[in-house]
């Protein structure tokens, strides 16, 4: 398995996926620390610091979401599309291993990158309103631990949700599709903050969701053998 994660990761272009992320970071920083300095009475949007890193988590959740079906199109369904998997079967290895592989660094990469993301943009909030108390009151250190350790159950519901894409995607053998059903995703999840159809912290929701993800993730391996591409 640590072999065929290894192929797996030299196949990709793992810096391009770094620097996507780290410009949707920087975006995210800005979208949730510039209404500070342009709007007045921010206390409107952000009634407590910690709504600051409310904002952030939602934004980043949205971003991963369609991170991840972006991993999933490229690295399972564009092989699935312009039939290069085949290429891959016919090595002496079980196909269940193959995909499991390519499934198992898509989950490693999402949820490092998620993870290190959420350390650096909230990190950084906490910096910005505790030194210039942008919202009165700050993010002590364990209040910031807090958050992250119930944030690390959002982003497994995240990435576990993002696999319904994979449905989508193999079953239409469409990369954009793919994709498109991502973006759908993470925009009806994590699009409504603030309004009466706010699903982005709803557990129960968010929990159904990551187990239907996971249902295909599992169907998708064990149908793997009977498929004819």
């Amino acid at each position: 398995m640590i072999q065929l994660l290894s192929l797996e990761l030299k196949k990709i272009s793992l810096w391009k996926y770094l620097l996507g992320i780290f410009i949707a970071s920087l975006t995210i920083l800005f979208l949730v620390i510039s209404p500070a300095y342009m709007i007045e009475e921010v206390e409107v949007i952000y009634r407590t610091p910690l709504d600051f890193l409310a904002s952030g988590s939602v934004l980043l959740r949205l971003v991963f979401t369609i991170f991840t079906g972006i991993l999933i199109a490229n690295m399972i369904v564009k092989e699935y599309e312009t039939g290069t998997i085949l290429n891959l079967f016919l090595y002496p290895i079980p196909k269940k291993k193959i995909l499991m592989s390519k499934l198992v660094l898509i989950i490693l990469i999402s949820f490092l990158t998620m993870f290190v993301s959420y350390l650096v943009v909230m990190g950084f909030i906490s910096y910005f309103n505790n030194t210039y108390q942008m919202v009165s009151g700050t993010i002590n250190l364990n209040q910031f631990i807090e958050f992250m350790l119930s944030s690390v159950f959002l982003m497994i519901c995240t990435i576990a949700t993002s696999m319904i894409s994979l449905l989508v995607g193999l079953k239409m053998k469409s990369s954009v599709a793919t994709i498109v059903t991502s973006i759908v995703i993470g925009l009806l999840l994590n699009g409504q903050i603030g309004t009466t159809t706010d699903f982005s912290t709803n557990i129960i929701l968010l929990s159904n969701l990551a187990a239907i993800g996971c249902i295909v993730v599992y169907m998708s391996i064990r149908k793997v053998n009977k498929e004819d591409i």
